[in-house]
């Protein structure tokens, strides 16, 4: 999930017109920090990785199904306001 957070993040800074030196900076920093901190808990996890996935799977559909939720509610509220717009 965090991955394609990251990857969508240069939208918003596009659109705030962000320059391009200054998100370049941020976005290597947060990258540093998130692969600092994966290697970190991998190294201290070591053998025991197969436990820590089949937990982790169960927060990541609890994670997705809240996504897929958000989703719904705004494409809801989107058409909602539309049509309340269209019959104004």
């Amino acid at each position: 999930m965090i991955p394609l957070i990251r990857s969508l993040i240069s939208i918003p800074a596009g659109m705030s017109k962000m320059k391009f030196g200054l998100s370049l900076l941020f976005t290597t920093i947060g990258t540093a920090i998130w692969n600092t901190i994966l290697v970190s808990v991998g190294a201290a996890v070591g053998g025991n990785w197969e436990s820590i996935v089949e937990f982790m799977d169960v927060y990541s559909y609890i994670a997705y199904a809240l996504i897929a939720v958000i989703g719904l509610a705004a494409v809801i509220w989107f058409l909602r306001s539309r049509r309340k717009s269209e019959q104004e």
